[in-house]
């Protein structure tokens, strides 16, 4: 029926339950070849309150997926908290979980619906990768965001084979992984991501004369090994 009328509709919104994994309906418009031809996914959005946010994370491991598996957080009914510390402890928290994600802190219930729709794949995730660094640990659960930096090429074949058996043997721990990569004899910067067992890439920008060809990929997952990560991704690489 969406399809008939496709020509007619600027913008879908899927909503799903409180508990739902948005991974899962994610998944489908990256990789189902019916879906992925008529229509694009733009941004996984959750829906956070900051008022009861700490108490869900410490109680279910399905809201840090939610988390993590978000391009943009609407943090709600944060102008009801008066302390600007744990103002700024929540949206630290947030951010610990998942550094990629744009958080908009909304007032009122009110949020900014044109930063909401625009598509965010293109340019921004490599301003926000260039912002991650190194190690950030969370105590809820022993989630870890891990960020990767790596000064030569990878082999595009031999990478989409170890992250599809990655994921297939340790979905339950990789909550997503997202990156901006140089590849080998490819002269584009390449974006990909993963989304449950699903991994899906984009081309980005031309990589300039002046740049240098340095990938960085960002891991969030829970008891993951930070050493075994890494020696993961330098053996995907034309060493």
């Amino acid at each position: 029926e969406l399809y008939v009328k496709k020509d007619e509709i600027d913008r879908i919104l899927i909503e799903t339950t409180g508990i739902a994994d948005p991974g899962a309906i994610a998944a489908t418009f990256l990789n189902h070849p019916a879906v992925i031809k008529d229509f694009e996914l733009i941004n996984v959005i959750g829906v956070i309150d900051a008022l009861y946010i700490e108490s869900w994370l410490s109680e279910t491991e399905e809201a840090i997926r939610q988390i993590a598996a978000s391009d943009i957080l609407l943090l709600n009914k944060i102008d009801q908290i008066s302390n600007e510390a744990k103002k700024n402890e929540i949206t630290d928290l947030l951010s610990n979980i998942n550094p990629l994600a744009i958080i908009l802190c909304g007032q009122f219930g009110t949020f900014p619906i044109n930063v909401i729709l625009e598509r965010h794949h293109e340019l921004l995730p490599e301003i926000k990768l260039n912002n991650v660094s190194g190690e950030l640990n969370n105590i809820h659960q022993k989630i870890t965001t891990f960020s990767f930096t790596f000064n030569e090429p990878f082999v595009l074949a031999k990478l989409n084979f170890e992250i599809n058996r990655l994921l297939f043997l340790s979905y339950h721990q990789i909550y997503r992984i997202k990156g901006i990569i140089a590849v080998e004899n490819y002269p584009v910067k390449l974006l990909f991501q993963t989304v449950k067992t699903q991994i899906n890439y984009i081309d980005g920008q031309l990589w300039t004369n002046e740049e240098q060809l340095i990938s960085k990929i960002v891991v969030i997952g829970k008891n993951i090994n930070k050493d075994n990560m890494y020696k993961f991704f330098q053996k995907c690489q034309s060493l």
